[in-house]
C-alpha cells in the first residue's frame, strides 16, 4: 500500500538511497473498466505521478494490464501517460496449503477486489449487483475489518451474514 492506496504494483528505483524512478501499476483479469481508471487516476493524483520530468530523473510510470482494451479507453490512457498492456486472462492466485502442499486459491479481498471479483466472492449469497456497487462506493471512504461493519453498512440480514460468515470460515473472501 502506498498513500493508503492498493496498487497491484509499485516499483521504486533508488540510487544511493535516493529515489530516481517509480512506477505504477494495475492489472485486471477482464476488460478494462473505465470506473476503475477513475480510480487509478485519483490514486496517482494522491502520488503525486509525474509522467514527464524536467530535471535528470526519469519520468514516472503507469501502466494498466488486461486481456482486452477498447480503442476509446486505449486513447484516453494515452491521453493521460497510462500505458496499456494487453495480457491473457490470469488464473485466480493460488497459495500453497502448508498441510497437504497443494494450491489454493487465495481468498477474494472485499476491499480491493474489482465489481467482477465481488460478483464471484458473493455468489450464493443473495447479495446483488445493486449492493455491489453500494459496497463499491463506500470502500472509497473506508475499509472493512470484519463482517460486522460491512454487514451494518449494507444492511444484510441474517441469512445473509451467516452464508458470508460460512465464505469467510472456508477462506473464499477475506477483508
Amino acid at each position: 500500500m502506498l498513500a493508503g492506496h492498493a496498487f497491484d504494483s509499485c516499483v521504486e528505483l533508488l540510487h544511493n538511497g535516493s529515489p530516481i524512478a517509480r512506477a505504477f501499476g494495475e492489472a485486471k483479469n477482464y476488460e478494462l473498466l473505465s470506473g476503475h481508471l477513475q480510480t487509478f487516476e485519483e490514486w496517482l493524483q494522491d502520488v503525486k505521478f509525474k509522467p514527464s520530468s524536467s530535471d535528470d530523473h526519469p519520468p514516472d510510470l503507469a501502466f494498466m494490464i488486461a486481456p482486452s482494451c477498447p480503442s476509446l479507453l486505449h486513447r484516453k490512457l494515452e491521453l493521460k501517460n497510462i500505458q496499456f498492456i494487453k495480457s491473457g486472462k490470469v488464473p485466480p492466485t493460488l497459495i500453497p496449503d502448508s498441510t497437504s502442499r497443494l494450491l489454493l486459491p487465495t481468498a477474494i479481498n472485499i476491499n480491493k477486489a474489482d465489481k467482477t471479483l465481488l460478483i464471484t466472492a458473493f455468489k450464493g449469497t443473495r447479495v446483488n449487483k445493486t449492493t455491489i456497487e453500494k459496497l463499491i462506493t463506500l470502500r472509497q471512504r473506508k475499509s472493512y475489518i470484519n463482517l460486522e461493519g460491512l454487514a451494518s453498512d449494507l444492511k444484510f440480514t441474517d441469512a445473509v451474514r451467516k452464508k458470508l460468515q460460512e465464505k469467510l470460515n472456508k477462506k473464499e473472501i477475506c477483508f
